[in-house]
């Protein structure tokens, strides 16, 4: 797997479409933008009906990196984000 560097600064807002509930009329817009299956989409990158561009390099990080390579601006910013996330 290709290694990745990730900076988290607000990671409650960046990357996440929030304007309505996403559900599978918009997973299947998004898999077509993205060509890729609906199903990976929600599975991959929906929060709590919400798409997250963030959420696949967070898992991707966690899963092949063992978490490193995700940093945040500060530690009291990394702290807070580890705890909610």
């Amino acid at each position: 797997p290709l290694p990745v560097v990730l900076v988290l600064h607000n990671a409650e807002y960046q990357g996440s479409i929030s304007t309505q509930h996403m559900g599978r009329r918009e997973a299947r817009h998004l898999a077509d933008v993205f060509n890729l299956p609906p199903e990976r989409i929600r599975k991959e990158t929906f929060i709590e009906g919400k798409f997250c561009m963030l959420k696949p390099i967070v898992d991707y990080a966690k899963k092949y990196q063992r978490g490193y390579g995700i940093c945040a601006v500060s530690r009291n910013y990394a702290l807070e984000a580890s705890l909610k996330h």
